[in-house]
């Protein structure tokens, strides 16, 4: 008969309810089923479609351009990680995190990176902030 949505319950029985409004949610703004995210979910299937691929990093608040910038620059400077690290005044592993695509949380190293990759700080600074509220399902004012 195959898997229903409803017929979902995932790791945590008692969160079953909350979980299918926020499929039926994520669906609606993938303009995917249902059935997708739950399968995508349990590793049945991968999104393979380019256009949902698309959404998806867009849903996600992956922004690929921090991370190639960052990641170019510094190869360009020809310094590795700890390199980068030493310079902005962070932990190796920050500077990995944030070539993954992670959010720059303290002001002060948006203020550093932004210098390093010569972009404007406020509007790096906004965009860092933007990526924040979208991860955290906060609506900018």
């Amino acid at each position: 008969m195959g898997l229903r949505a409803q017929d979902y319950r995932g790791p945590y029985p008692e969160a079953a309810a909350r979980t299918r409004a926020a499929q039926k949610q994520v669906a609606q703004d993938l303009d995917v089923t249902e059935f997708s995210i739950i399968n995508w979910e349990q590793g049945d299937w991968q999104p393979s479609n380019v256009f949902t691929l698309h959404r998806i990093v867009k849903f996600l608040g992956y922004d690929p351009f921090l991370r190639d910038q960052l990641r170019g620059k510094r190869r360009e400077m020809s310094w590795g990680q700890r390199e980068l690290a030493a310079h902005l005044g962070v932990d190796g592993k920050t500077i990995t995190h944030w070539e993954h695509g992670g959010t720059i949380l303290r002001r002060s190293h948006r203020v550093a990176v932004a210098r390093f990759l010569g972009i404007e700080e406020e509007q790096f600074m906004a965009q860092m902030g933007s990526r924040w509220s979208a991860s955290h399902g906060k609506q900018s004012a």
